[in-house]
C-alpha cells in the first residue's frame, strides 16, 4: 500500500480536532472525545450557549464543553513516550532534530537506558540522525500485515474493529 498522509498526524503524535458525535481529539496537551450518541450530542449542543471566542483551550475549558465526554491531560513524559512509540512505527522512525525541537532534549537524553539497550540489542538502528526500528522488525511488521490481509480474504472480506 501507499503511505497515508492523513494518518501521519497520528503517527507523529500531532494535534488534531475531531468534530461530531464520538469524535476524538488531541489538542493543547489534552486527549478528549465527544459523546458517542448522536441524539445526546445534538441535544447538548442545542442547549449550550454560544462558544467563547478567543478563549485559550485548556483542560478546564474542554471539561466544560457540553458534548465532551472524557478529557485526559497528557503530561510531558507521556507525550514524549507516545511520540516515540508512535513514531517508531513509521519506516522513517523519529528524527532526533524533530524530537529536540518539540521537547528541547535529544532522544538519547530523554530515554538514555532504553535507547542504549535497544541499540545494543539491535532492535533499533541509528540512520541519518533518525532512530528507526531494525530492518528485521520492519520485515516482521510487513509479514504480519500480509498474514492479516490473507486471513481477511479467507474470511470473505470480513474486517474486525
Amino acid at each position: 500500500g501507499r503511505e497515508s498522509r492523513h494518518n501521519l498526524t497520528y503517527w507523529q503524535n500531532g494535534t488534531f480536532l475531531g468534530v461530531g458525535p464520538g469524535a476524538h481529539s488531541y489538542l493543547a496537551g489534552s486527549r478528549f472525545h465527544n459523546l458517542r450518541s448522536p441524539r445526546e450530542y445534538i441535544r447538548r449542543m442545542d442547549s449550550a450557549g454560544p462558544a467563547r471566542a478567543g478563549a485559550a483551550v485548556d483542560t478546564r475549558m474542554l471539561e466544560e464543553m457540553p458534548a465532551v465526554e472524557f478529557v485526559e491531560t497528557i503530561e510531558r513524559p507521556m507525550e514524549m513516550t507516545e511520540t516515540m512509540m508512535m513514531g517508531l512505527r513509521l519506516n522513517d522512525g523519529v528524527a532526533n532534530a524533530d524530537f529536540r525541537a518539540r521537547f528541547g532534549v535529544d532522544i538519547a537524553q530523554a530515554f538514555p537506558r532504553a535507547v542504549a539497550d535497544c541499540l545494543d540489542d539491535r532492535l533499533l538502528e541509528q540512520r541519518q540522525r533518525q532512530l528507526v526500528q531494525a530492518h528485521f522488525l520492519q520485515d516482521l511488521r510487513a509479514r504480519q500485515r500480509q498474514a492479516l490481509l490473507l486471513t481477511t480474504r479467507e474470511l470473505g472480506g470480513i474486517t474486525f474493529n
